[in-house]
């Protein structure tokens, strides 16, 4: 139980450090939660328009994340799945 307990502390002093930066990486966590379901559920008919602009949004909230923790690794891993993902759904829309 201590481990649980260690676990929301740490959610809770995250929050209270920088609520903001907590909730944009909550709402991209979830992001990646739907589309991980969306495409799972969806195979081989993956509904990209929608996919890629919440994998888009969430990989540049993790930057910004990232970028106010001063991880500067992971925000540039962050822009750079954004940037491929950006490219893969020129794609899509040039198919469209």
């Amino acid at each position: 139980m201590q481990v649980v307990k260690d676990t929301l502390g740490f959610f809770i002093d995250d929050y209270r450090s920088h609520p903001v930066r907590w909730i944009v990486e909550a709402l991209a966590w979830s992001g990646t939660l739907v589309n991980s379901i969306l495409i799972s559920a969806t195979v081989p008919d993956i509904p990209w328009m929608i996919c890629y602009p919440i994998w888009i949004l969430g990989c540049i909230g993790y930057a910004w994340a990232q970028w106010t923790r001063r991880a500067s690794l992971g925000m540039f891993s962050c822009l750079v799945f954004a940037a491929i993902d950006g490219v893969g759904f020129a794609k899509v829309l040039l198919l469209a």
